[in-house]
């Protein structure tokens, strides 16, 4: 088959309009730098193996002389540099894991007396929880301390950052994976310096004041200090409300007021986000510039706009910290700051650059926050708005910027309006493959409550800061809580509402990233190019429709198993045992409630004394929990999943027993009629420096 030379001339003209189309866009380009960066850092995190640092080494040497060679080739030149910056991320990437890296509690250890420094305490509603450094563990050795460990203390018990204390606890390695492919601890706990876990059996055998040292501390310390007074002076969930919003300490935030807000499409009220950064310079700017414009003499000789700037400038960074300089509050305080920067050198700040920079600058910090939903979510709601106003905002500002202020009311609703539906559906994609949550009525939920957090709530917020160190902070902490009441009324009348939200299968790894290209694409490009993004947006939806879920979870150590029933659902071997690994199964299974063997019909599941009897697709699985089933459930061409060990004449590439779950942790079993596939949380997530410990 031959292509004629009419197909070659329409094809070169074709490519020539894209071309034209790209070429006109090329102030743009300089937005995929930051997308580019992070695709070296998910291809870090994409291998099952640790790197070879010759590899990455040997790349980066490649791509420069390559850059050298074709520097004065336009197209080939950029994708290059393009190359480059990925490959210079991924390199970047394994350097930051190694820079991080502090010894692993390798096993389960205790009961065991320790001494530690309290480096930050939690006042969850039953147990607080504090985090220690600075560790003294007897059967370790000075070189295996782990840099911190998380303890849960008993009931009642307390602690004062910066104290050194001495208690009994139990030990154990961070946790792998509850499924394959599931969140993973270890990998969070190994970047956040964290080589244990565990819960204390005694309360506190001493505790010893030791003076402040190192700004982070004095930072943690000031923290809590201002969360313990707000909770005072303000008792219960409103209390613990605005200690989330002032200082991001949720840990007083009870479960129901949690699932209320997510329910109503209101949960990032309180995460302290570039809402809250904004709201809080905003209140600065305009009130330092209001008071400045009453003195005449200021007024008339002083640029009190600057002034007001840089005042809400230092006013954000010192939130910043109070907040806890969290991913979003990084992002937030650096394009707030940029757009101040850009009031004192008139100029305009608020464009996709801008939050270009601010990805870089985060990715810099903290590279390993792009796999988190606070890097995700924060910059794709950021990133819809800026590029939609950007399209836009002048049109509407023509059309309504100089109306009356009856139009100029409808202007800000439906503003309000199409940003929440934008933030909504930026977010919500990203949401479907962490949380698996679709809110039905967040449009209403933030129409109610964001002008009350904006106008009444945050206003009271920073005049609290101000007036703390005076001891006068309840007199703005009562009004903010009457507002704080009114959006937790909100979430709550808004949750209750019927099918308020729908559960979903989380979206898979493949489909989130094909959602986000899809999602950049649209939003960095300009004409009808940009509606090509459209296809991976539908891919990443689509990818949950194609999603073969697995028919047998089994957790690592054995003690709880879940079969999946001809309607979808998962039934649990109990729901009492491993109730953290079931609420992560529901979740990745789009299910609200726990089912168990006893409530599934016999023809699917039957059980006795020491095992059951499982079928799907044709085929019989045998659940044995005691070795006498073996005799019977071996011989009869079965797959076998035992949480005792399996004998060796029982052994096979199908079949699951105890030693192959302590080896490699969570297994995950796909049924059909032609085939059986087993993947466990070893083959998903590889040998890396952060698992070395699993299971």
């Amino acid at each position: 088959m031959t292509i004629s030379s009419a197909h070659m001339q329409s094809l070169r003209t074709s490519l020539q309009k894209a071309g034209q189309a790209f070429l006109a866009d090329r102030e743009r380009w300089i937005l995929w730098a930051p997308v580019s960066f992070g695709c070296g850092i998910g291809g870090y995190f994409a291998l099952n193996h640790e790197p070879a640092v010759w590899l990455s080494l040997s790349i980066a040497g490649l791509l420069a002389v390559l850059l050298w060679r074709f520097r004065t080739v336009r197209y080939v030149n950029l994708l290059l540099v393009v190359l480059a910056l990925g490959s210079f991320a991924f390199s970047y990437m394994g350097w930051r894991a190694n820079f991080v890296a502090e010894p692993v509690i390798a096993k389960r250890m205790g009961p065991i007396e320790i001494t530690g420094r309290v480096l930050n305490v939690e006042d969850f509603t039953k147990r607080r929880r504090v985090l220690l450094d600075r560790l003294d563990i007897p059967r370790l050795s000075r070189e295996n301390q782990p840099a911190r460990i998380r303890i849960r203390l008993l009931p009642g018990s307390d602690a004062e950052i910066g104290e050194k204390v001495r208690l009994k606890v139990i030990l154990m390695p961070p946790s792998s994976p509850s499924l394959p492919g599931g969140f993973d601890f270890q990998r969070k706990a190994w970047f956040e310096r964290i080589g244990g876990v565990g819960f204390a059996v005694s309360r506190m055998l001493a505790r010893e004041r030791a003076p402040p040292s190192g700004v982070s501390l004095f930072l943690q310390e000031a923290r809590h200090a201002m969360a313990t007074r707000i909770k005072t002076a303000i008792p219960g969930e409103t209390g613990a409300v605005i200690a989330a919003l002032i200082v991001g300490d949720r840990s007083g935030v009870s479960k129901e007021t949690l699932q209320n807000l997510r329910d109503a499409g209101l949960a990032h009220l309180l995460a302290i986000s570039g809402l809250y950064i904004g709201l809080v310079a905003a209140t600065i700017f305009f009130a330092i510039r209001l008071g400045l414009a009453c003195i005449e003499h200021c007024a008339l000789k002083w640029p009190i706009k600057k002034i007001a700037a840089v005042f809400a400038l230092f006013g954000s960074f010192i939130y910043l910290l109070i907040a806890g300089a969290t991913v979003p509050t990084q992002r937030a305080f650096l394009m707030t700051g940029l757009v101040l920067i850009g009031v004192l050198v008139d100029r305009k700040a608020i464009s996709l650059r801008l939050v270009a920079a601010a990805a870089m600058v985060v990715l810099l910090i903290k590279p390993e926050s792009i796999l988190g939903p606070s890097f995700q979510m924060s910059f794709a709601a950021v990133i819809a708005l800026v590029a939609f106003y950007e399209s836009l905002g002048p049109e509407i500002w023509r059309r309504f910027g100089e109306a009356g202020i009856v139009r100029k009311f409808l202007l800000y609703v439906t503003g309000l309006s199409l940003t929440t539906i934008i933030a909504t559906v930026a977010t919500g994609l990203i949401a479907l493959h962490h949380f698996g949550r679709l809110p039905h009525f967040g449009l209403i939920g933030n129409l109610l409550a964001v002008p009350l957090t904006a106008i009444w709530i945050m206003p009271w917020a920073v005049l609290a800061v101000i007036l703390m160190p005076f001891g006068l902070a309840f007199l703005a902490l009562e009004p903010m809580g009457w507002g704080v009441d009114g959006v937790l009324f909100i979430a709550k009348l808004v949750a209750a509402w019927p099918n308020a939200v729908s559960l979903v299968p989380l979206m898979p790894m493949q489909g989130l990233v094909s959602t986000t290209l899809g999602g950049l694409w649209i939003c960095f490009w300009t004409g009808s190019k940009r509606w090509l993004g459209m296809i991976g947006i539908l891919g990443g939806v689509l990818s949950i429709i194609a999603l073969e879920p697995p028919n047998i979870l089994i957790s690592g150590n054995g003690k709880l198993i879940a079969v999946r029933t001809p309607d979808g659902k998962l039934a649990f071997s109990s729901d009492r045992s491993e109730k953290f690994a079931a609420k992560l199964w529901l979740q990745a299974n789009g299910q609200r409630r726990v089912v168990v063997f006893k409530d599934i019909a016999p023809s699917v599941l039957q059980c006795d004394g020491i095992g059951c009897l499982y079928r799907t697709s044709g085929r019989e699985v045998a659940l044995v929990w005691n070795e006498r089933a073996f005799a019977e459930d071996c011989t009869k061409n079965r797959i076998v999943v035992g949480t005792v060990p399996l004998p060796k004449w029982c052994r096979s590439p199908t079949n699951i027993g105890k030693f192959q779950l302590w080896r490699n942790g969570a297994h995950a079993v796909q049924i059909t009629p032609e085939r059986v596939r087993i993947i466990s949380v070893r083959d998903a997530s590889g040998t890396r420096l952060w698992n070395q410990t699993l299971p």
